[in-house]
């Protein structure tokens, strides 16, 4: 049954007259301009998976195999509590504890997708199920140990998902208050952004995601200059992160680069489809976004040469978590960066699933950035 709907889907012989149905008329316009995906993607995505174009097809179908299961198969008992203890002092502790945020920002981000791309009414349903049920639910959001770390690195998809649910009949006025509400009292004060090494970047890309969501020019501005700064704290002169490459004496060196430049290029891409162009800066001490990825594209390329651990190569941690090549490759088309997402693809599900092979493949990249900022 599934693969019958997914061939139905990849033809969309009825898509838009379907789609059109589930817009609201007042809204549609004010909330065109998104977050993070712009919906001028969405007709090129799935022009894609009509022509059956790699990676695009093949994460759609991961996509709408994981959205069915989620329908029936996900109905989340959420805390009131968000508390996370540290990682490395109770591993176990922390994943259980940090899971439950992870699996209903994906989920909620995946199903708000694959209504997009479908325009099947009960992707967008369950996804508003599942926000409103975070949010009405979790309101004591902890500052201690990783708990605001955590909350950065998984809250924005959240973020994202709402984001596009506001321009359909199935988000109503009351949802966009109470959620807008939540970000600008609770989820806005678990930014890291003041951090300098990863947990910046992931408390900068929830800042800007709040930013934008709520159109706070305070916020953004604020954020921007924060993202800013962090390239030249955190960039040495060669390209590698100074804060990251001696993690675990290496051993998650390239894993942690990797970690910090994820959300970087996220929140550049944010600023980007709001006009402003992070991919480009230059900080006054001469560092650039340009120079931490074409360093840490060699060395994912050539784990070998990677000279700050001293074990056996294939004990290195997270090489292949290169999503965002997908994003940094069209504006720089490094060769080892290249090689790599053709070697590794599909590239391993990661804990925020972005899923930046479906909605921001390079091919697809190189179309939008050769038309200029939006």
């Amino acid at each position: 049954m599934k693969n019958f709907f997914i061939f139905l889907c990849v033809s969309f012989l009825s898509f838009s007259s379907n789609m059109q149905q589930c817009f609201s008329s007042d809204d549609s316009n004010q909330f065109k301009k998104k977050v993070f995906l712009n919906l001028d993607r969405i007709p090129l995505i799935q022009e894609y998976i009509v022509l059956k174009k790699e990676p695009v097809y093949s994460e759609f179908q991961r996509l709408l195999s994981e959205s069915y299961d989620y329908l029936d198969g996900y109905n989340p008992e959420f805390p009131k509590q968000w508390f996370v203890p540290y990682y490395y002092e109770n591993p176990e502790g922390h994943e259980k504890k940090r899971v439950v945020l992870e699996y209903a920002s994906n989920r909620a981000y995946a199903l708000a997708l694959a209504f997009h791309l479908t325009g099947d009414l009960a992707f967008a349903q369950k996804a508003r199920t599942i926000i409103l049920k975070w949010i009405t639910t979790t309101k004591d959001l902890s500052k201690e140990e990783d708990s605001k770390l955590s909350f950065c690195v998984h809250f924005p998809l959240m973020i994202f998902a709402a984001d596009l649910l506001r321009p359909t009949s199935v988000w109503t006025n009351t949802d966009e208050k109470c959620f807008s509400n939540y970000l600008g009292v609770l989820a806005r004060p678990m930014s890291t952004m003041d951090k300098n090494n990863n947990w910046g970047n992931w408390g900068s890309l929830l800042s800007l995601s709040i930013g934008t969501y709520l159109e706070h020019e305070e916020l953004y501005l604020k954020t921007s200059k924060r993202w800013k700064q962090l390239i030249g704290i955190q960039i040495d002169t060669d390209g590698r992160l100074i804060h990251e490459v001696n993690r675990s004496e290496g051993q998650r060196g390239i894993r942690y680069s990797h970690y910090s430049l994820l959300p970087a290029t996220i929140a550049a891409m944010i600023a980007w489809e709001h006009g402003e162009d992070f991919f480009h800066y230059r900080s006054p001490n001469n560092r650039t976004l340009h120079m931490a990825f074409k360093k840490i594209a060699f060395w994912a390329r050539y784990p070998a040469q990677f000279p700050y651990y001293k074990g056996p190569i294939e004990t290195l941690k997270g090489i292949h978590n290169v999503h965002y090549f997908e994003i940094l490759s069209s504006m720089w088309p490094e060769v080892d960066a290249l090689e790599l997402l053709g070697i590794v693809r599909p590239l391993p599900i990661i804990a925020s699933d972005f899923r930046l092979s479906l909605t921001h493949p390079k091919s697809l990249n190189d179309i939008i950035f050769s038309q200029g900022q939006k």
